[in-house]
């Protein structure tokens, strides 16, 4: 394995060696099995081309998301969402509310009340009352975060053997522009949820065999900018809009620097999980890399030229979707599922970051049921 590591810094130049110390990867202790994913969206879709012709969207801008419609949800709260997706999941899975021990949620986005724990309403609704309610409110990684913890808790609390995993999101206005929040990035409203545990004895259609991050904390800026801090929430004004804070700390960072870290990172971390997870031959183990939902642009600029010399699959999932905050995580696992793609006893990796900036890789292996 150190022989493994000094060859991927050495490739990656002195910007892997500045953030090694910032790098996780992580196998767990006791087995985690994925019992069952899934995802709940609106029937309702908003096209790109509607955008465009209603003077919401830009044609130009239009052509770096690269998504023709997403998801909007009308008079549903992002917290019922995770709802529908969880009692979908826990029937795939075949688990009552009442044998989840752990129940973690993670959202972007305003979840419906101030002050208010969305994970113990989720909990309630569910009557899973017998489970552990925890929030993670980080950023879009917080998905894959939650998926980690509840590896954790797994692996080391001995009264928690079944965990579930909820996400959602509803990018409402005017507290949010879906198509112009972020440069090339058009948002979706989705909910979704993981049932994982330790039990080699039920059906489950992926094992968990590894998690890595990897953290730019200089990065924090690029959703700040120079602004003082405000009083209270969305105090700069209606919508949030984060293109030109974005440009500022580009502006301020440094281009090169910001793309050239953030390509470094990508990189470095895949292999790295990869190879906690015991995949030695990628060519021949490695099946999917599911792409982040985060837009043409950025997956040109950054995920696709790191990918570009695998030789396996690289799935985008985004086209009707766009970007799902945290949900992304989840979403791209269910449409692994759902579609049966990657082949039993080969690795799917799922990859992508969250604002701050952490950046997260999860692989997974499957099995048939």
């Amino acid at each position: 394995m150190g022989k493994f590591y000094d060859e991927l810094f050495a490739t990656g130049g002195y910007l892997c060696a500045l953030w090694r110390e910032a790098q996780r990867c992580m196998k767990f202790d006791a087995d985690i099995w994925i019992e069952s994913v899934a995802a709940w969206f609106p029937s309702r879709k908003q096209t790109v081309a509607n955008a465009v012709s209603e003077g919401i969207l830009s044609h130009a801008d239009a052509l770096l998301t690269g998504v023709v419609a997403v998801p909007v949800a009308d008079n549903i709260a992002a917290p019922e969402m995770a709802i529908r997706a969880a009692d979908s999941a826990l029937d795939r899975a075949d688990r009552k509310a009442a044998e989840v021990d752990l129940l973690i949620h993670s959202w972007l986005y305003y979840q419906g009340h101030d002050l208010w724990s969305p994970p113990h309403y989720i909990a309630n609704q569910l009557g899973a009352t017998n489970c552990l309610p925890i929030a993670i409110h980080q950023g879009c990684d917080g998905g894959a975060l939650a998926l980690q913890i509840a590896a954790l808790r797994l692996s080391a609390v001995e009264q928690e053997q079944t965990a579930l995993v909820t996400s959602a999101d509803r990018f409402a206005a005017p507290g949010i522009d879906r198509w112009n929040c972020q440069p090339s990035l058009a948002l979706g409203d989705c909910g979704t949820a993981i049932v994982m545990s330790t039990s080699a004895d039920r059906p489950s259609p992926f094992r968990l065999e590894a998690i890595g991050t990897r953290t730019t904390v200089a990065f924090e800026v690029m959703n700040r900018g120079s602004a003082p801090f405000n009083d209270y929430p969305l105090a700069s004004g209606l919508p949030a809009d984060f293109r030109e804070v974005t440009d500022e700390a580009i502006e301020m960072l440094g281009q090169d620097f910001v793309f050239t870290t953030a390509r470094s990172q990508v990189r470095t971390l895949l292999f790295e999980t990869l190879a906690e997870a015991g995949v030695t031959d990628i060519a021949k183990e490695l099946d999917v890399i599911a792409l982040p939902r985060v837009g043409t642009n950025t997956l040109e600029a950054i995920y696709l030229p790191e990918f570009e010399t695998l030789r396996v699959r690289k799935l985008r999932f985004d086209s009707t979707s766009g970007h799902l905050g945290c949900s992304d995580w989840a979403a791209d696992l269910n449409a692994l599922y759902e579609g049966e793609i990657v082949e039993p006893g080969k690795y799917a990796v799922l990859i992508g970051a969250g604002g701050g900036f952490t950046w997260m890789c999860a692989v997974v292996k499957a099995f048939e049921e």
